[in-house]
């Protein structure tokens, strides 16, 4: 808080702001646990991730029936491109040029799945709007 001291450790759920204060004003610290973590949870030993927090998909239970409901990216895909007219105006994501967490996952996506671009581009035949957070893409799911 203002006027206080400062501190030892830092937790955030922005990755990338974590990473670039770490990278410009961190100190080193050889944890003695580092042997016990995964190698993407240690950031030049000046940042150590704590947990591994899941993406998902959300839907509008009355646009999707459970039966259909996509378990990847792929899916989803096929899915809205399969019934474009249905999902039109309906499917929505991070804007990456306002949300920095959008434009990590966005960057995490490609390099972890080769087939992510082709899947965007199925997916955006629903008519892809983009949001800059995560409760205007709720509320929008929510209404319909």
């Amino acid at each position: 808080a203002a006027g206080g001291g400062s501190g030892d450790v830092v937790w955030s759920s922005s990755m990338d702001t974590a990473l670039k204060l770490a990278t410009d004003y961190a100190e080193e610290y050889a944890s003695p646990e580092r042997d016990k973590l995964p190698k993407w949870a240690v950031w030049q030993q000046k940042a150590y991730g704590t947990t591994y927090e899941p993406v998902v998909f959300i839907y509008n239970k009355r646009l999707i029936p459970q039966g259909e409901v996509p378990d990847s990216h792929t899916a989803l895909a096929k899915l809205i491109a399969g019934q474009a007219d249905k999902f039109k105006g309906k499917v929505t994501t991070y804007d990456i040029e306002k949300s920095g967490l959008g434009f990590m996952l966005a960057v995490q996506d490609s390099k972890a799945d080769v087939s992510y671009f082709d899947d965007l581009a199925g997916i955006a035949k629903g008519g892809l709007t983009v949001q800059s957070s995560t409760g205007t893409m709720m509320e929008r799911v929510s209404s319909g």
